[in-house]
């Protein structure tokens, strides 16, 4: 296993695209692109905000200066990701999930660790997806506004 840090957030100069390049500021949504809230929704001391589109339910997380959106869900268990930990993995932003403990990298949507078996519960569970193969997190790309309107195309 990597070794793996919890992150405390912290004041935010700006917010990156989840891609480690500040996303293009826009004065309206991109055609195919839909508002799903603002940079302020996002404060320090609850950094993920679960958001409905349409059929779709995703997460906006903040982590230090970066802005990431993904699938609302765990997928090993399908757990809601919005009250899950930020961590960090070898340099790299991640989240837990609070049940099965899976971890995601928060720019590609990469399992860092599928289900590990480190409490009773994460044993029991861990061991029921012991054979299946680790499903990566949906990622989606996300822009910015000029008056810190969050944009994703889903």
């Amino acid at each position: 296993m990597a070794s793996r840090t919890a992150l405390f957030p912290t004041a935010s100069k700006g917010f990156g695209s989840g891609r480690n390049v500040p996303p293009k500021k826009v004065k309206q949504a991109p055609p195919g692109w839909t508002q799903v809230g603002r940079t302020s929704d996002l404060v320090d001391n609850k950094p993920i905000k679960a958001v409905e589109v349409g059929r779709n339910a995703i997460v906006l997380v903040r982590s230090g200066e970066e802005l990431f959106c993904t699938d609302a869900k765990s997928t090993a268990y399908q757990f809601p990701l919005v009250d899950a930990n930020l961590v960090e993995v070898e340099g790299k932003p991640a989240i837990e999930c609070p049940l099965d403990g899976t971890v995601y990298d928060l720019r590609t949507g990469k399992v860092l660790e599928w289900c590990p078996k480190n409490n009773v519960i994460r044993a029991f569970l861990g061991k029921l997806k012991e054979k299946d193969k680790p499903i990566k997190l949906q990622t989606y790309p996300l822009s910015v506004g000029e008056e810190g309107e969050i944009y994703v195309k889903l």
